[in-house]
């Protein structure tokens, strides 16, 4: 009997908790190692921070953003999108941050 090989799917969960007062993570598998660039924006499509940019190896992974900017100052309520771009696809997801 000849095993088959595991496949991994790139997938991106949605970001919990949503609604959130806090942190937020965003999980996501890769089916190989690769860069991931994960970068968080508000309504009007700009960049708020870029939370990761760099490489993950194949699996599961959670990544955290805790409501700041890239300046470190706290943003403001309302909703925001994280984009997850990695060579085996690109992922949208929202999260709606409320203190």
């Amino acid at each position: 009997v000849e095993e088959q090989p595991t496949v991994f799917s790139f997938r991106v969960g949605h970001g919990w908790p949503n609604p959130t007062s806090a942190i937020s993570t965003l999980a996501f598998s890769l089916p190989y190692d690769q860069r991931v660039r994960l970068d968080v924006f508000d309504v009007r499509g700009r960049r708020v921070r870029t939370v990761a940019d760099r490489v993950f190896e194949t699996g599961d992974h959670r990544v955290q953003w805790d409501g700041r900017s890239s300046s470190g100052a706290r943003v403001a309520d309302g909703l925001y999108f994280y984009r997850l771009n990695a060579e085996s696809g690109e992922r949208v997801r929202r999260v709606l941050l409320v203190r």
